[in-house]
């Protein structure tokens, strides 16, 4: 008996036989249709793990003096540092690391999808959710729409306006282009900043040859 196949999803057929330079365009015909079965109303339990409990790992956001009290620049605001979310989508990601006090830029290719991070940005706020922990005050946030490999979305953003960032949180971006070619990396001088923080997910658990939006990066 042959072995059966499952029908790919109208998710994965849209990218079947995409090329990378294509990718953008797909990704933002299929939030103009209103389809991205991939939110799930709520940030990353990965991100949101990794900030409440090994904050360790990523640069502090705020740092506190002896005394206890938030480190404040000559004019009293809060010294915060800057983090990046390329492919925010509705923007969870983002509200959450505002939350831990980071300025944040959330980018995406598709307007769309900055419309709907806008209104739950604005829905968030209505409902008192991702209000600042552990005594630190709530990050800025920015949208912006982009290409992230170009580089030319980060003119006038990031720490003192450099276009680079204190931490990257990249859900997807870097592993869009299914094998054997690699996607092209950004140019680390644009984007990272001081302590060069990038956390990447990636699903490792899938095939290689999984007919899915985001493909395995190539094995090193």
């Amino acid at each position: 008996m042959a072995a059966r196949v499952d029908e790919p999803s109208p998710l994965a057929r849209a990218f079947d036989g995409v090329d990378f330079s294509s990718l953008g365009a797909v990704w933002s015909s299929l939030y103009k249709q209103g389809v991205h079965p991939w939110d799930r109303n709520g940030p990353s339990a990965a991100l949101s793990d990794l900030l409440s409990q090994r904050a360790d790992l990523v640069p502090p956001a705020q740092q506190h003096d002896q005394r206890g009290n938030l480190i404040r620049d000559p004019a009293g605001a809060a010294i915060r540092r800057t983090a990046l979310v390329p492919g925010c989508g509705p923007g969870h990601d983002v509200l959450l690391l505002s939350s831990f006090g980071y300025d944040v830029v959330g980018l995406d290719f598709s307007r769309d999808a900055i419309r709907m991070a806008e209104e739950n940005h604005k829905a968030a706020d209505g409902k008192a959710m991702y209000e600042p922990v552990n005594g630190l005050e709530r990050g800025a946030i920015r949208w912006t729409t982009g290409d992230f490999f170009s580089g030319e979305w980060a003119t006038g953003l990031g720490t003192n306006a450099s276009g680079k960032f204190d931490l990257i949180f990249d859900y997807t971006v870097s592993a869009p282009a299914p094998a054997p070619a690699p996607a092209p990396a950004p140019k680390p001088a644009i984007c990272i900043f001081f302590f060069i923080s990038l956390i990447f997910v990636s699903f490792l658990f899938l095939s290689a040859s999984a007919h899915v939006p985001v493909f395995n990066p190539m094995p090193v």
